[in-house]
């Protein structure tokens, strides 16, 4: 084990469920992202509710920024929930993210740290993926976030995590979440213990930034050089936009 993962993100390929899985041996659950670009990806757990103009700071910064690409989880109902497509809000929201290039859309399902039912996660993963047959508007997803992935090597949480539910895809490239805490916990050697040639896998979680005590951009800064696959920093943990949600993408753009 190279990496002590806390949640993963694993893309369909072509929206489909395919075989002939690529895996990396040494990694328990992996992510998956299609194109890679010179910048870190940002990753934001877009557990809001698309009430008119909720979504609004995010549907500002993909134009504004169109060389940073999103990586935007979608959570109707901790999965995709009990119907079968979304409801009208998330329709539309949906649909507009799909009208710009530079976002990526997974779906949420959840493992239960690697004990939950994988008949109920097959489901939740082939219900994302008839969400494409959707013909009223564009609302398929492009890949499936796997949360609660375990947080420590064992040799059944590897047997559930390299099974055939969770690795029908195929042509693909992995990501892994390596840190996922209060921002105040956070140091370089996060980084640093990770081996070089994994850290452009990895992907950091940084929740609860405290404004008063750590400048949000010195610390987006840390991860300069390092070249990591994608950073996520906050103000507040997930349900909300963070305070200083246009300085952080400004800041991963190089601004």
């Amino acid at each position: 084990m190279y990496l002590t993962t806390l949640n993963c993100l694993r893309f369909l390929n072509d929206r489909e469920i395919v075989q002939g899985p690529k895996i990396h041996q040494d990694f328990t659950m992996v992510a998956i992202i299609p194109a890679v670009t010179a910048l870190a990806h940002i990753l934001f757990l877009l557990y809001i509710y698309p009430s008119p103009s909720a979504w609004q700071p995010l549907y500002t910064s993909l134009p504004t920024y169109p060389n940073v690409t999103f990586d935007l989880i979608i959570n109707p109902a901790s999965g995709p929930g009990s119907a079968t497509y979304p409801d009208a809000n998330y329709n539309a929201a949906i649909s507009k993210l799909h009208t710009y290039p530079n976002a990526n859309l997974l779906g949420y399902a959840h493992t239960t740290p690697a004990t939950r039912n994988l008949t109920d996660v097959e489901r939740d993963v082939k219900q994302y993926a008839n969400w494409a047959k959707y013909t009223a508007s564009n609302i398929k997803m492009h890949g499936i976030f796997f949360n609660e992935a375990p947080s420590a090597y064992s040799t059944k949480a590897y047997t559930y995590c390299t099974c055939q539910v969770l690795l029908h895809m195929r042509d693909l490239s992995t990501y892994i979440i390596a840190f996922e805490d209060y921002a105040s916990a956070f140091t370089s050697t996060s980084i640093t213990q990770i081996s070089s040639q994994y850290r452009k896998q990895a992907v950091f979680i940084l929740h609860d930034l405290n404004v008063t005590m750590m400048n949000q951009a010195s610390v987006v800064k840390k991860f300069e050089g390092y070249g990591v696959g994608g950073v996520f920093v906050s103000t507040v943990e997930y349900g909300g936009f963070s305070g200083l949600w246009g300085q952080f993408v400004k800041s991963m753009a190089g601004g």
